[in-house]
């Protein structure tokens, strides 16, 4: 077995015009307004209530939850990204809402805000993404009024898997996948550059570290789908991302190929896997990637393209 070496990857810059626009385009559709609505009763968020967003990133959070704390309620943004903070907090003026949001700068290991503090401690896609996920569900907790709610919003991409017209996989070449992709997934975890299955674990998490009256949901919808005609708007959402995502990749140079091929086969390697092994799977993934997308593109262009993939995306509840 390959030996696990120390992560040398650069960290995300979330603030980043690439990253930005991923994450505003990634919430469109997100969770149905009357799905919140349940949620924001569940978590027990009311007037007065005062919310933490840890990891806030541009907010999205606070600009979902936060009005059902109005009035006399409060919101604070935690991230370590300075630039994106700066963006939040014009946002945020532009709103309006400069009295109900503040912004601060800070770890997510180590969150500026005080002892039992906030009555809401939330997060969205931040602790697949931490080194240290125990760490942060510690400081969340810190900063939790006793009684108060913890709530994380993490997904599962192993579990993602799903159907579409195009072309259905025979078994061996999805086992195929599934190795492939889930060494890579516990080589990016044995490197400490996060773990994308983290949503099945924050419930034993939160339980491991004290907190009471966990409740495991997941969004009410299916991670992804695309089924003609394409007339809502979310379907249209889903259909511009799509067709993004086959641009980028089409129009990536020989060092964006060569970066990623070999970023990956670090991971792989970390993840248990063998040189050989990866060169030879890597190579019939983007053969057969390369034609699945042009079918695709042109399925999507005629209104024919079918696709649906579970996915979860876990919303996870603890008392204090």
């Amino acid at each position: 077995m390959a030996r696990s070496k120390k992560s040398t990857k650069k960290q995300v810059d979330w603030s980043d015009k690439e990253h930005v626009e991923a994450l505003i385009e990634q919430r469109k559709f997100l969770w149905d307004e009357d799905y919140v609505e349940l949620l924001a009763r569940r978590i027990g968020i009311k007037p007065g209530k005062t919310i933490a967003d840890i990891g806030c990133g541009l907010g999205y959070l606070g600009y979902v939850y936060a009005r059902f704390a109005i009035p006399g309620g409060r919101y604070v943004g935690v991230d370590d990204n300075k630039k994106i903070l700066q963006m939040a907090r014009k946002a945020a003026g532009r709103r309006k809402i400069g009295k109900l949001f503040r912004f601060v700068q800070g770890s997510v290991l180590n969150i500026p805000l005080e002892d039992e503090s906030v009555d809401v401690a939330m997060c969205q896609t931040l602790l697949m993404h931490v080194k240290e996920p125990e760490s942060a569900v510690k400081e969340m907790i810190r900063i939790t009024k006793k009684r108060g709610k913890v709530v994380a919003f993490e997904p599962s991409w192993e579990t993602g898997f799903g159907w579409n017209n195009l072309r259905e996989a025979p078994i061996k070449e999805r086992l195929e996948d599934l190795e492939f992709l889930s060494r890579i997934w516990e080589g990016k975890k044995r490197l400490g550059d996060g773990d994308v299955r983290i949503g099945e674990k924050v419930p034993y998490l939160f339980m491991k570290n004290g907190l009471k009256k966990i409740q495991a949901l997941k969004n009410n919808k299916v991670g992804w789908a695309l089924i003609p005609p394409y007339d809502s708007p979310q379907v249209k959402q889903r259909i511009k991302m799509a067709l993004s995502s086959i641009e980028k990749q089409s129009n990536r140079t020989m060092g964006e190929k060569r970066k990623e091929y070999l970023e990956g086969k670090r991971y792989y390697m970390a993840g248990g896997g063998d040189a050989e092994s990866y060169r030879k799977t890597a190579r019939r993934r983007r053969r057969r990637s390369e034609r699945y997308n042009k079918g695709m593109k042109q399925m999507i262009r005629k209104e024919k393209f079918y696709s649906v993939s579970t996915g979860p995306f876990y919303v996870i509840i603890g008392e204090k």
